[in-house]
């Protein structure tokens, strides 16, 4: 019986996860964590983490909504990477650094701000179906 080839696969990296959170708020940071999760094997599972993304997208902008108009919502979108890197970093950081360190392949930068813009049009249609229901 012949042995399983090994498979060298890339890894987004903490940088990668602010880069989709940023441009495509939580969804894109989590579909970035969810990729990884799903390479690794790792816990949370996928789908729990794409859920997660929902739910903070959902709850971000039920507060962006709350929130007067004539406040900042850059300080909202950057105050939301910060903690959604934390998040990641509680999650894979360790794992992630040991598999750079070791010569592992990161993915690209490009990837990742295209994960970023497809959440963000995935975020605003979700937006605007939300705002759709409510009167």
């Amino acid at each position: 019986m012949s042995e399983m080839p090994h498979i060298e696969f890339a890894l987004y990296s903490l940088r990668h996860v602010a880069i989709a959170s940023l441009i495509g708020g939580p969804l894109g940071g989590f579909v970035i964590l969810a990729i990884n999760s799903g390479r690794l094997v790792a816990t949370p599972s996928r789908k729990a983490l794409i859920l997660q993304g929902l739910l903070a997208t959902v709850a971000l902008c039920c507060l962006a909504l709350i929130l007067p108009e004539r406040s900042s919502f850059a300080g909202l979108s950057i105050a939301c990477t910060v903690a959604l890197y934390q998040y990641g970093k509680s999650l894979q950081g360790t794992v992630i650094a040991n598999r750079f360190e070791s010569g592992g392949r990161r993915s690209s930068h490009w990837s990742a701000a295209g994960i970023g813009v497809a959440s963000f049009v995935a975020a605003l249609a979700l937006i605007t179906s939300i705002l759709l229901v409510i009167p």
